[in-house]
């Protein structure tokens, strides 16, 4: 195993998205890059939202991505283009 790879799991909890926006995403190789203009929220150790980030990215790492098939890694569920969300 990679010494580099981390336990998803440390962070997965740490971060929450919940009323944040993905202002841009792109790919960078094997990564998809989140862009998050108004920052994204730290929960505490309930998953209480406790203070917003500044502005930040979140990488996600896929083996082997191909942007041709990117349909098989991401599901688009809502999407809102110029539109101010209440």
């Amino acid at each position: 195993m990679d010494s580099k790879r981390i336990n998803i799991d440390e962070y997965l909890y740490k971060y929450g998205l919940h009323d944040t926006v993905v202002d841009k995403i792109y790919v960078q190789g094997d990564e998809l890059v989140f862009c998050f203009d108004s920052g994204i929220y730290i929960l505490d150790e309930n998953g209480k939202e406790m203070e917003k980030t500044s502005k930040c990215l979140m990488c996600i790492k896929i083996e082997g991505f191909d942007i041709k098939k990117a349909f098989e890694h991401i599901e688009i569920y809502e999407f809102y283009k110029d539109k101010k969300i209440r």
